[in-house]
């Protein structure tokens, strides 16, 4: 009974710790009863505390974006599907049907591979990819599928995942498997750039450029639209810009100078792509504008003013760095 009863009083004394001096007095069992259900309230709440805190950190285990979009690769070994939000039908440049998806349709990477090894380059046929915004929350996944494996960056299509609610998704895609002779550029920021020959491979008369950006969802934002001609061609857009009309006046053919006019927003610049064979010819050509209130810009005038477009949409991609910033790919086997 005495051990008992120091027992009970130690007991007291371990949970009145820190309060202040206090007399300990008898502990009879009523006492004890209601001590007893006093440390089984306790424990309960901290049970309680210590399960939603488990909850609270189970639930921020959740698996990282850059992870799922991995194992979409299969580069660990690891196999998963995406889902498309998008409706896709993608074909070789000579009409061979690849694949295709619709809406809310389950992507498998093997599918693809799959679909593309039907082509005459066989198993030379690989799938490549990069990220953008790898060292955000949320990265982009390009995927690139050639139409020649030789040439990557000529007619290809570009597959943008991203993670969505914890599962992959296709988001978004560019596609000029079919275009006309159109070549690629891709920036490690995410910056498209496609130079299309509309007259064929052969012709660098006429080119047509579009420019853009993909954003951290994944969705493509259109930047810049640039038709370049030289003098032959330029003489049929006259009518249109009266810049082209001037140039087609002043320039002969086999001269391989370019007379430009980009679309950027609501803006409209003209550019002047020289060959260098005739600087005085070139200093003309502005002089005449210049008496009609044309500005006619040269490359190293205009991409300072393509950079602050792009940073004022909230864009950190530089293009007076392009060939320092191509997109590294990776090819998948």
């Amino acid at each position: 009974m005495m051990k008992r009863r120091i027992a009970m009083i130690l007991v007291a004394s371990l949970m009145l710790v820190g309060c202040g001096s206090v007399k300990v007095k008898e502990i009879d069992e009523e006492m004890v009863g209601r001590q007893s259900s006093t440390e089984e309230s306790s424990l309960e709440a901290t049970t309680a505390e210590a399960t939603e805190e488990t909850t609270e950190v189970e639930e921020e285990k959740e698996v990282p974006a850059v992870d799922l979009l991995y194992n979409f690769l299969g580069v660990d070994g690891k196999t998963a599907s995406a889902v498309s939000d998008v409706e896709i039908s993608v074909d070789s440049y000579d009409g061979e049907h690849y694949f295709d998806y619709k809406v809310g349709d389950a992507i498998s990477l093997e599918e693809i591979k799959t679909g593309i090894s039907k082509s005459g380059w066989g198993d030379e046929m690989k799938l490549s990819y990069t990220f953008f915004y790898q060292d955000k929350k949320s990265p982009i996944l390009a995927v690139l599928v050639p139409d020649n494996p030789n040439y990557k960056d000529e007619n290809n299509c570009l597959l943008f995942f991203a993670v969505k609610d914890g599962e992959v998704h296709l988001v978004s895609y560019k596609d000029t498997m079919c275009d006309e002779y159109t070549y690629g550029y891709v920036g490690q920021g995410g910056l498209l750039s496609y130079k299309s020959q509309p007259l064929g491979r052969s012709s660098g008369n006429l080119l047509i450029n579009k420019t853009y950006i993909v954003d951290k969802d994944g969705q493509l934002v259109d930047l810049f639209n640039e038709t370049m001609a030289v003098a032959s061609e330029a003489e049929y857009m006259g009518d249109d810009h009266r810049a082209f009309a001037i140039f087609a006046e002043m320039y002969a053919d086999g001269n391989w100078s370019y007379v430009s006019v980009l679309e950027c927003g609501a803006d409209k610049y003209y550019v002047l792509y020289s060959d260098g064979s005739d600087t005085d010819l070139d200093a003309r050509f502005i002089e005449a504008c210049d008496k009609e209130g044309i500005k006619v810009y040269n490359r190293n005038e205009l991409l300072p003013i393509l950079n602050g477009y792009i940073q004022e949409l909230g864009y950190e991609e530089d293009i007076t760095d392009l060939d320092n910033k191509v997109a590294k790919w990776n090819e998948l086997d």
